[in-house]
């Protein structure tokens, strides 16, 4: 007796439809009840063996289930094709079970499968913040050439904020804890290195300005020194050219008393010859001096009236001019003896830069 006698003498009921089925596909095709029975069934399985996602164990055992599920759709398919051939009238109804059975498998399979696909899209979510935070940690040292203190320390902030989860990182957690770490220690380092290079630039940036000042002060002094120096050859040079003139001005004033002195021996000496005929012009070259004398007394009385008419009128016109300047000054709101001290410092000399016109 065949299997499928066998289960048929006790009955549908005595048996699993999961076994019929398994024993003879085609049975599906001629019981009503095998499909729905067979779901039923599937489905109870796929209830109890709710698998543990977090284990290698559980997660083959869905697999595995979802695979026979899979695997069971095919020797079914394969017998309607053969019942096609025997039921050529009932094609139609064939067919439309065979859609139904590979539906509901399909839909039991994804169903049985749903825990698993739930766990490995759960399991790709936690790779995915792992590696971005793996990923992070490795970045944090590639500091860009334009960071500054500040911009290190928020990157220092940001690695040291993120949170190495047990439950997302599993063994991987103490690598991640010491590459972290790691990388915020690269930070500090590179942070202790910028500051100590801005220091190193701003003290050499202090040395070249001292240096400067340096130079600087030593080119005042040299120019200091040359002119110093040039004033000292100038008065050199002009004590030489006064004691030079004042040389000349003796020799020549020396040659004048004695050309004068000479003169005046020649005089002697022609006066002398000259006495004996001066005796006889005597009384003529008298009166001679004496016309001469009052000639020249009247000349210089003239002279002297000329020359005080003239002082007359110069101090008169100085005497006008000053005292027209203290008069403007004092419509400026000055009194009379602060004008006329202003004007007399004007003509003094006194005042830079200011004269007075006569």
């Amino acid at each position: 007796m065949s299997a499928v006698a066998a289960l048929a003498e006790i009955g549908h009921n005595s048996a699993s439809y999961l076994q019929m089925v398994e024993a003879d596909p085609a049975i599906i095709y001629r019981d009503d009840d095998a499909l729905p029975s067979l779901v039923s069934e599937i489905d109870a399985l796929i209830a109890a063996a709710a698998g543990d996602v977090g284990s290698k164990k559980g997660r083959e055992a869905i697999a595995s289930l979802a695979h026979s599920i899979s695997r069971r759709k095919t020797p079914i398919l394969d017998a309607g094709k053969k019942l096609t051939e025997d039921w050529r009238k009932k094609t139609g109804e064939v067919n439309a079970r065979k859609s139904m059975v590979e539906q509901h498998l399909d839909t039991l399979r994804d169903k049985a499968r749903a825990p698993l696909d739930a766990w490995e899209q759960a399991e790709k979510d936690r790779q995915d913040r792992v590696g971005a935070i793996v990923a992070r940690i490795k970045g944090a040292a590639n500091v860009p050439a334009h960071f500054g203190v500040a911009e290190i320390d928020a990157e220092m902030a940001a690695i040291e904020a993120l949170v190495i989860a047990p439950e997302d990182f599993g063994d991987q957690a103490e690598a991640t804890e010491d590459a972290k770490f790691e990388a915020t220690t690269t930070l500090r380092v590179l942070r202790a290195n910028l500051i100590k290079a801005e220091e190193e630039r701003a003290e050499l940036a202090k040395l070249r300005a001292e240096a400067e000042e340096r130079d600087r002060a030593a080119r005042d002094a040299e120019v200091k020194r040359q002119q110093e120096t040039a004033e000292a050859e100038r008065l050199a040079a002009a004590e030489k050219r006064a004691a030079e003139q004042a040389e000349a001005r003796i020799r020549a004033e020396r040659e004048a008393e004695d050309a004068r002195v000479k003169a005046e021996q020649d005089a002697a000496l022609a006066a002398e010859r000259r006495k004996a005929q001066e005796a006889q012009e005597a009384l003529a070259a008298e009166q001679r001096r004496q016309a001469e004398a009052k000639a020249a007394e009247e000349r210089a009385a003239a002279a002297k009236a000329q020359a005080d008419a003239a002082r007359a009128a110069d101090i008169a016109h100085r005497g006008k001019i000053m005292g027209d300047a203290k008069t403007a000054l004092m419509t400026l709101d000055l009194d009379e003896p602060k004008a006329k001290q202003i004007v007399l410092a004007i003509c003094a000399g006194t005042i830079p830069h200011t004269s007075i016109r006569f």
